[in-house]
């Protein structure tokens, strides 16, 4: 009868589906997007019954269907899109991730009406990159200092 009953928990903890899409962190990007140069974007997807996939969907315009790529896991979920398809001023995103149940959810919630947006730098001539030196004859031991002023006019 004890062996049953830890069968049966064995079974009931391991089967378990808890009917809940994974769950996802966004991780915002601490670059700046350029026309022409690939673009990564990451996130961090869990879920107890075990993550079975997540997937970007992204377009440029509008005016496009979504198209979608599946994200590769390393630390995060990560997918880097080529520079070719970087061709807009804008990039709209969102993600899907299923676990191995089949239990999905999108991340922002209500995507694809409610979805990531990021802007995409086209013309560096509008922005200033001046590179602000230390005062001269300064006294400084073991630090090096590089403070960039960048204006976009």
């Amino acid at each position: 009868m004890i062996n049953l009953l830890i069968i049966i928990l064995f079974i009931t903890l391991n089967f378990a589906n808890d009917g809940e899409g994974p769950l996802f962190t966004n991780i915002m990007s601490i670059t700046d997007y350029f026309h022409g140069d690939p673009i990564q974007i990451n996130t961090q997807a869990i879920d107890a019954d075990g993550i079975n996939e997540v997937l970007l969907y992204y377009r440029f315009s509008s005016n496009e269907d979504y198209q979608s790529i599946k994200m590769n896991q390393e630390i995060n979920y990560t997918i880097t899109i080529p520079a070719f398809e970087v061709t807009s001023n804008n990039i709209e995103y969102y993600f899907l991730a299923s676990d191995v149940f089949d239990n999905q959810r999108t991340f922002p919630e209500n995507a694809p009406d409610n979805s990531f947006n990021s802007s995409i730098i086209n013309d560096l001539s509008k922005y200033e990159i001046d590179l602000i030196e230390p005062l001269n004859n300064s006294n400084i031991e073991n630090i090096s200092i590089i403070i960039l002023s960048i204006y976009g006019v």
